[in-house]
C-alpha cells in the first residue's frame, strides 16, 4: 500500500474525521503536492500518513472547531505549507481563507494547491505580514509556526487588535507571551491539543 492509500485509509476513519468522499480526495491529493513540492521547498518534516493525518490535518480540525461563530473569514500567518489555512478551507468551504506567505515559492506552491484541488474559498497573499492593511473584524487570524519565530509575536498581536479573533498554536512560552501582549477587552483560552506534548491552541477572542 502507497503512501496516499495509507492516508486515505485514515482519513476515512469515521471516528477520526468524518470525512466525506470529496474531503478525502481533496486531502490525498494535497498530501501528493506536499510530497512532490517538499524536496524542493521543505515544507514540513512530518511526511508519514500517520504524521501528516495527526499532525496536520487532526491539528487544523482541532484549531477549526474553536472558531468563533461570528467569523467569516481566515488570515493564516506565515502560511509555509498551507496549514493550517488548506484543511480548514477544505473542512469549511463557507469560509473564505487567505493564505498569507511572504517566501515567493512557497505561494507559488500554496497557489498550486489551491488549484489543482480546486478550493475557490481561498486566495493567495504574498508579502510580509507586517504589511498588511485595514483587516476586517469579522476575520481570524491563525498561525502555527510561532514557537521558532517569538519575535514576531508582537506584532502579531498588533495585527490580531484588529480583528474579532486570533488562533495560535504553539507551547506555554508562546501562551505567556500572548497574555502579556494582548488588550483590555480580550480573552485568552488555551487547549491542550490530543496527541501531542504540551502542545496548545491559543484562541485571542475580543468581548468588547
Amino acid at each position: 500500500m502507497n503512501p496516499q492509500e495509507q492516508l486515505r485509509g485514515i482519513l476515512a476513519s469515521p471516528a477520526s474525521f468524518n470525512l466525506n468522499s470529496t474531503q478525502q480526495d481533496s486531502f490525498v491529493h494535497y498530501y501528493e503536492l506536499i510530497l512532490r513540492w517538499n524536496r524542493y521547498l521543505h515544507l514540513t518534516t512530518l511526511t508519514s500518513p500517520s504524521e501528516f493525518a495527526e499532525r496536520h490535518v487532526f491539528e487544523s480540525f482541532f484549531g477549526a472547531s474553536y472558531i468563533h461563530s461570528s467569523i467569516r473569514e481566515i488570515l493564516d500567518i506565515g502560511s509555509g505549507g498551507g496549514i493550517p489555512g488548506i484543511p480548514i478551507a477544505i473542512l469549511r468551504p463557507d469560509l473564505s481563507i487567505t493564505l498569507n506567505e511572504a517566501n515567493k515559492k512557497k505561494a507559488i506552491f500554496l497557489k498550486e494547491v489551491a488549484t489543482a484541488i480546486r478550493l475557490d474559498n481561498i486566495c493567495i497573499l504574498n508579502k510580509r505580514f507586517e504589511d498588511i492593511k485595514n483587516i476586517s473584524q469579522d476575520v481570524c487570524i491563525t498561525s502555527r509556526a510561532l514557537d521558532q519565530l517569538r519575535q514576531i509575536v508582537p506584532s502579531l498581536m498588533n495585527l490580531i487588535k484588529s480583528t474579532r479573533q486570533g488562533l495560535l498554536f504553539g507551547n506555554e512560552s508562546l501562551l505567556e507571551l500572548a497574555e502579556r501582549s494582548i488588550s483590555p477587552g480580550w480573552s485568552v483560552s488555551a487547549y491542550p491539543i490530543p496527541k501531542t506534548e504540551r502542545r496548545l491552541l491559543i484562541s485571542l477572542l475580543r468581548f468588547t
